[in-house]
This record gives structure tokens, C-alpha cells and sequence, in this order.
């Protein structure tokens, strides 16, 4: 199943409605910079001032990657309980489409921290480190941005009522 979601099998027809994710960024034109792709989560103190999960760092993520080019983005929201594949298996696109790099996840932490979900709740961005997938969860506080790290095999359910927003590359599920 994982393989299926890997190579964007599941939801390909493109026609079938999303009961995972609703689409929240509608008529918005998000962009994220250029990056060199030098900057990584593990050491982005500066934008998430409230804490980094040390498993960036123990789990081998903490390297650079491409540089990229000026991309649109995507904001969705759960509406409905699903697991890490579920949800980005839900998506018409391979996970490597929906991946976004590290650098450009702390680049739209830093230029949309309105589009992050707030109250308590976070904001899912894949990515792709030494040919394995993982989820950064990024929280709002009080005092900053406080990010920790999943591999995306978990099982863990999460729950569509909470509303947790997901954070893609707009090419990957036009």
C-alpha cells in the first residue's frame, strides 16, 4: 500500500472528490522563494523559536538539498480521520510531486504564518531525506513556531475535526 502511494496509484483519476482534504487556499496565489536548499529544519532556530524535535537531528534529515526554483503552493484542510499515506495518498500526485524541501518549508513558515494552522493544532509538510519520506508538524504558539518529525509510515490516526491543514507543491494536484 505504502508502494502504491509512493508512485501516486491511489488517487489518480483525478475526478474522484477528496473525503480526506479541502482545498482552503482557493484564488490565492502562494509563493514560495527560490532557495538554495542549504537551510535545514534542525537548525532553523530562528524561525521556530519555540523548539526543533531533536529526531531531525537523529534521524539523519539534517543535510542540504536541491536548490529550487520560485514554486506555488497549496493549503488543505482534513476534514475527515486519516493516517500520514492517507493523507497524502488521498492527493492526485507521486509522493515525491508532494514533497517540498526543507528549505522551502521554513521559507513558508516564514513568508505565511497566517496559512499555518493555528489554535494548538499543526500544519503537515512531506519531505524527502536520504531516499525516505517524513512529515514535518509545524505548531503555532504563543512565543513562535515550535516543529517536529514523523516518518510517514506511521500509523497514527488523525482526526478530520481538528482540521489540520497540509502544505503542497499547487503542480503536484492540478
Amino acid at each position: 500500500a505504502l508502494q502504491d502511494i509512493v508512485e501516486g496509484k491511489l488517487n489518480t483519476s483525478g475526478t474522484a472528490e477528496n473525503k480526506i482534504l479541502k482545498l482552503v487556499s482557493t484564488g490565492e496565489n502562494l509563493l514560495i522563494n527560490a532557495v538554495d536548499g542549504q537551510s535545514t529544519i534542525a537548525t532553523a532556530k530562528d524561525v521556530f523559536k519555540s523548539g526543533i524535535d531533536s529526531d531531525f537531528k537523529s534521524w539523519g534529515t539534517n543535510n542540504p538539498q536541491d536548490r529550487t526554483e520560485e514554486a506555488p503552493v497549496s493549503v488543505y484542510e482534513m476534514q475527515s480521520d486519516a493516517t500520514f499515506a492517507q493523507i497524502f495518498g488521498s492527493l492526485p500526485s507521486s509522493l515525491d510531486d508532494l514533497c517540498l524541501t526543507q528549505s522551502q518549508i521554513i521559507n513558508f513558515c516564514m513568508k505565511y504564518p497566517k496559512h499555518l494552522r493555528q489554535d494548538g493544532y499543526a500544519t503537515f509538510f512531506l519531505f524527502k531525506s536520504n531516499e525516505q519520506y517524513f512529515v514535518a508538524f509545524v505548531f503555532v504558539s504563543g512565543v513562535g513556531l515550535f516543529v517536529l518529525v514523523y516518518g510517514l509510515e506511521s500509523g497514527h490516526v488523525w482526526r478530520g475535526s481538528d482540521a489540520r491543514r497540509v502544505v503542497v507543491p499547487q503542480l503536484a494536484v492540478s
